[in-house]
């Protein structure tokens, strides 16, 4: 099962299929891309696509996003499934989320 998410309440709809038996792939999404950001460190999503990435090719954070994540790749496949990564969403109206970060060497 893979969501298509174009609603407001993405991490509501991520977290509902982010489970260990199904890993989670978002074929379609609005062009939003801290919405993969938050997808890959906060669910291990195996992948992301916004709906129409053919017509971000001028969309420049879209672009220099998806070139931050091709930098991040090795790392977000080490970590994937480890609860190492954490990601933050800025949601509707939200003025503060609360994270707690454990360093480990």
């Amino acid at each position: 099962m893979t969501p298509d998410i174009y609603l407001p309440d993405f991490k509501r709809i991520v977290a509902e299929y982010h489970r260990p038996d199904n890993p989670l792939l978002i074929p379609e999404s609005t062009m939003e891309p801290g919405r993969a950001f938050y997808a890959f460190a906060e669910h291990d999503a195996i992948g992301f696509a916004p709906f129409a990435i053919e017509d971000g090719s001028e969309h420049f954070l879209l672009i220099k996003s998806y070139e931050v994540l091709q930098e991040l790749q090795s790392l977000i496949i080490r970590y994937q499934g480890t609860g190492k990564m954490r990601g933050i969403l800025k949601y509707g109206d939200e003025t503060e989320q609360v994270s707690h970060l454990r360093i480990i060497r």
